[in-house]
């Protein structure tokens, strides 16, 4: 059993091309929206603007990586193949969002995921097929990975 799911990362984990363009697209509005408010105290100053972005552009990163990866690693367990998908009009309203609140809201759904069944790697356990409970399981891990990232970071960080 861990070896074919050994197999089954190693064949499956990592992401396309399109993937890879849409989390570049996904980190960089989701870094400028919580760098938003911090381009300067007074009045703007590109040099603190950009180095708080980059900042943020790292921070996102890890944070976006991680969520889809443990998204990704779960549909594996129940023999699915995780896709990420830029979704446009969740950046464009994250953005709408922090114009028009001046950065204080911060809605930030960047991207959908897709599963697709993997009919080779289930054969000999019979799982009812695909469901909305199995979906409903790989979408909660990215959330929870999420949570335990945050809860890493403030415990090392006291």
């Amino acid at each position: 059993m861990l070896k074919n799911y050994l197999d089954k990362i190693q064949k499956y984990f990592w992401f396309e091309k399109e993937e890879f363009k849409g989390f570049a697209i996904t980190i960089l509005v989701l870094a400028f929206i919580f760098s938003f408010t911090e381009w300067g105290v007074e009045r703007f100053d590109a040099f603190e603007g950009l180095s708080n972005l980059s900042i943020a552009i790292l921070v996102v990163g890890i944070s976006v990586f991680v969520h889809h990866s443990a998204q990704r690693l779960a549909a594996l367990v129940w023999g699915f193949r995780a896709e990420h998908i830029l979704w446009w009009q969740g950046l464009t309203f994250s953005m709408l969002f922090a114009f028009f609140s001046n950065g204080k809201i911060k809605f930030l759904p960047g991207s959908a995921l897709m599963i697709h069944h993997m009919p080779v790697h289930r054969l000999g356990f019979y799982r009812y097929g695909p469901n909305f409970q199995t979906f409903g399981k790989i979408a909660s891990f990215g959330p929870f990975a999420s949570l335990v990232l945050s809860a890493v970071v403030r415990i090392v960080g006291e």
